[in-house]
């Protein structure tokens, strides 16, 4: 029994694990060891080197990585919010990107109740 053997069993367990760690504690960064480890798992089972496998688990990681901080630092002008109270001329509350903040419709005859979705831009 050669390694090359055993590294499909260890990356599937290893996928697995981070798959459990994810779902009892709610960490998202588990899911990106999960998806990584599953993708090495092909490589793995064709009987590739194990360099291979690695390479393909920390490009994954690394492209996930680079894709969430573009993501984040990307100028989006318009997201969508939920109205937590009445949202017309004269303002309401709005549940955007995890916090309340104060908004008001620009059409003075729009008004958005409790628990819709809207489009909020940022001021200029």
């Amino acid at each position: 029994m050669t390694v090359y053997d055993v590294m499909p069993s260890l990356w599937f367990l290893l996928s697995f694990l981070f798959f459990a760690v994810y779902l009892f504690f709610h960490i998202r960064v588990f899911l990106l060891g999960c998806g990584a480890a599953a993708l090495a798992f092909a490589p793995s089972v064709t009987g590739a080197p194990i360099r291979v496998q690695t390479a393909l688990f920390f490009i994954y990681c690394a492209a996930v990585a680079v894709g969430c901080l573009i993501k984040r630092y990307s100028p989006e002008k318009e997201r969508f919010g939920v109205a937590v109270t009445d949202v017309d001329r004269s303002g309401g509350l709005v549940l955007f990107r995890g916090r309340i903040i104060k908004a008001r419709t620009r059409d003075p005859y729009a008004r958005f109740t409790r628990g819709q979705l809207l489009s909020v831009r940022a001021r200029r």
